[in-house]
């Protein structure tokens, strides 16, 4: 049973493809699941009703089981003018695995599913990355072993390209006569990184925020996702160029204050002096501002103040300034949240301790 991606089977469900009988979704980002179900309400419900679209929940403590989603399955006829669609959604990790008694009847309902039924086995767990990883190799990989049959289609929930986000992002919010700019949707995939998928829970936050200036831009996805003005990253930046410590600390308190993720914040230093490093290297092109401005995605309102920066740094400091920004980025992927924050702290002081160099 080979997976499918999200986006691909979302598409064949749109175009009224046959839908299989027997649909499994399955994977960490597990909140997509709700597209899939929401799009085979909306593509084969006429009129969604108690009727013909049920609901079951395979909990540790509940009394419903699969017998009860298999039963249902079959009271479906023709005498209903659109199919009946089945939803059993797994939030326990321990009703993954199946009993004997239900292995036979999901294997014999397989090999002759009702025709007039659409059932959807949904894993929705909230678990950890790692959490996650284990279970896939475990108990899930034998679930679907399990369940592998022509009726059977897998939908991996994690096969989602960043592109395919992008994508679906400008294109639902140009539905509603928003704009995202490409800034924007880089700054969400530095904010994010290899969680960008869950760039689509914004959605609806993008689609309220966005509705008056009809355009998302940098500091608009700043202040949505991490809920800090970007301004105060600029004032962190500016107190790091003129190596205050009191400026700095009292910038970098008022961030953690606000919640923001200490890895954020040296996401954020790398990502900002990468900038200048690039800029001046443009510079030494002979670039304009307006070109360096647009290739490293500025914003307008801030790149005069970015270019002054870029200008008046020297080699040797943007060395040193590189050294420690990198090792920073490194120890604190590699020693958790309070090694973050405690690097953070350190980095002005390592900065003013090399302050011949620049």
């Amino acid at each position: 049973m080979a997976p499918e991606g999200l986006f691909a089977f979302l598409q064949g469900i749109r175009q009224k493809q046959s839908p299989p009988p027997f649909t499994i979704l399955a994977g960490f980002h597990e909140f997509l699941g709700e597209w899939v179900i929401r799009t085979y309400i909306k593509t084969f419900l006429e009129d969604p009703t108690d009727f013909n679209f049920r609901r079951y929940y395979l909990e540790s403590d509940g009394d419903t089981g699969w017998p009860d989603v298999v039963q249902e399955a079959q009271t479906a006829s023709f005498f209903i003018q659109s199919r009946k669609v089945i939803v059993a959604t797994v939030r326990d990790p321990r009703k993954i695995s199946l009993s004997k008694e239900d292995r036979d009847l999901l294997r014999d309902y397989l090999a002759k599913p009702s025709p007039h039924s659409l059932i959807i086995l949904y894993i929705s767990l909230a678990l950890t990355p790692d959490d996650y990883r284990q279970l896939r190799k475990g108990k899930l990989d034998t679930l679907l072993k399990n369940l592998d049959s022509p009726a059977t289609r897998l939908v991996d929930l994690d096969r989602v390209r960043d592109h395919e986000v992008s994508a679906y992002i400008r294109g639902r919010l140009k539905n509603v006569g928003v704009r995202i700019t490409d800034g924007a949707l880089e700054r969400l995939k530095e904010i994010l990184g290899e969680r960008y998928v869950s760039a689509l829970q914004w959605i609806n936050q993008f689609e309220a925020w966005s509705r008056d200036e009809g355009e998302i831009d940098v500091q608009d996805v700043d202040r949505m996702v991490t809920g800090v003005d970007p301004h105060s990253i600029w004032d962190l930046t500016d107190a790091v160029e003129q190596e205050d410590p009191a400026a700095y600390l009292r910038v970098l308190r008022y961030l953690f204050s606000n919640g923001v993720k200490p890895a954020m914040i040296v996401g954020t230093l790398v990502t900002y002096y990468n900038k200048i490093f690039t800029a001046r290297f443009l510079l030494r092109q002979h670039r304009s501002a307006a070109d360096i401005g647009r290739l490293l995605q500025q914003p307008s309102f801030f790149l005069d103040r970015f270019m002054k920066t870029v200008r008046r740094f020297s080699d040797e400091r943007m060395e040193r300034i590189m050294d420690l920004i990198y090792r920073m980025d490194f120890e604190s992927k590699t020693g958790g949240e309070e090694a973050a924050r405690l690097l953070l702290q350190q980095f002005i002081f390592q900065l003013r301790a090399g302050r011949n160099h620049g």
